[in-house]
Order: structure tokens, then sequence, then C-alpha cells
């Protein structure tokens, strides 16, 4: 088993390294500035995804990625709940940024978990899963705001994005889901958290089944006419 530890006061210092790297890229973005902060982001989060998986792994200072995933996921959280003020005053209510938040506050439960309790090696492997799960969230949203005038491409992406999630979502992730409710011995807080996140992913599934019904129906429309 792996031995994890917590320090929190590195918290703070990991937020803010997040919050630079998220300044330094912005600076190279020309794009107009409500875009421009959205595809950030989205940037941001590939590199965590891809920087945990690769520590994951190469079993490289899981302990210390850990803690960057941590501070991560309250620095995205503190974006998205910005977002969701910014828009609410604006009369635009995306209540979506809500689910985001509650997806990023059980990320971290999950992550502090990993790091003080038991079963480290079976929760990092889901969380892995779930990591592995967004690459292609990360590439289809960059595609669809920056390349939003390639509709064939974005409908090419869309599909891929939805075979990708929904099999490791919804199918690699229930055989875990299954392991981590009827096997292993979990505190209920932690049953319930993953039952949250494996919720947020199935309706994830259904949004991107209706938005490539949506495309299918462009398709056809484009050869009709």
């Amino acid at each position: 088993m792996l031995q994890l530890s917590c320090d929190l006061k590195y918290i703070i210092p990991i937020i803010t390294f997040w919050q630079r790297v998220y300044s330094e890229i912005l600076k190279y973005k020309p794009d107009p500035v409500v875009t421009n902060n959205i595809v950030t982001n989205n940037i941001v989060s590939s590199i965590h995804c891809v920087s945990y998986i690769l520590h994951y792994n190469y079993d490289y200072n899981i302990n210390y990625y850990i803690h960057l995933s941590i501070g991560y996921y309250i620095y995205d959280t503190l974006y998205m709940l910005s977002r969701f003020i910014s828009d609410y005053k604006q009369q635009n209510k995306e209540y979506i940024h809500i689910v985001y938040i509650t997806h990023h506050l059980s990320a971290v439960y999950i992550l502090y978990e990993i790091l003080t309790g038991e079963n480290k090696d079976f929760l990092l492997k889901g969380y892995n899963l779930t990591e592995l799960s967004n690459i292609m969230l990360y590439i289809s949203f960059h595609i669809n705001k920056v390349y939003a005038h390639h509709v064939y491409l974005n409908i090419l992406t869309d599909f891929i994005h939805l075979l990708w999630y929904s099999y490791i979502r919804v199918f690699i992730l229930a055989a875990f889901m299954y392991n981590s409710l009827y096997s292993l011995h979990l505190s209920i807080c932690t049953r319930i958290i993953q039952s949250i996140i494996y919720s947020i992913g199935l309706g994830w599934c259904y949004l991107l089944v209706k938005r490539n019904m949506t495309n299918l129906h462009t398709l056809i429309k484009s050869k009709d006419d």
C-alpha cells in the first residue's frame, strides 16, 4: 500500500500556483475576454489532468501530486463560483456551475480521504479513471470554443468524446462503484460522495447523447440540402 500523508500548509501556495498558471496562459490568448477566460481555464484543467495521469502511471511522487490536485480543485471551485456570481448578476443563471462546484468539492473530499484514510490504492485507481475519462472533455471543449466554424470537426470530436467518456465513466466505473459500495470497508460518507460523482458522470453522458443526436440531425439536414 502507498504511504501517503496530508500536509495542509501547502494547499494555499498550490492554489496560488494554479492561478499563476492560468494568468500566464491568459497572456497568450487573443480571443474576446469571456471566451478567452473559459478557454484558458480549460487548458489549465487539461494540464492538471494529463500531469496526474502521468504521475499515477509512472508511480512518481503521488503524495505530492495529490496535494497539487486538491489545490487545483479548490482553485477551480473558486473560479466556477466567480463565474456563477458574474452570470447571476447579468441575469444569466447558468446552474451548471453549481454542478461543477459540487463535483469539485466531492473530488477534494475523495483526495483528502486518499491521503488520510484506508484503501488508498483503490481510491487512487478510481480517481485515475475519472481523470482519464476527462481527456476528451478538454479536447472537445477546446475545439468547440476555438474552432466552432469547423462544423464537421466538432461533430466528429463530440462523437469521440461520447464514446470515450461513456465507456470509462459508465461501464468501467460501474465495476469500481460496485466494489466500493459492497466489497470494501469504506465510510458511508465516502460511498455517498462516490455515488454523487458517478451520478454527475451519468448526467454528463446524457447531455453528450443529446448533443450527438443534434449533430446527427445537422448531418442529415445538410445532406438533404
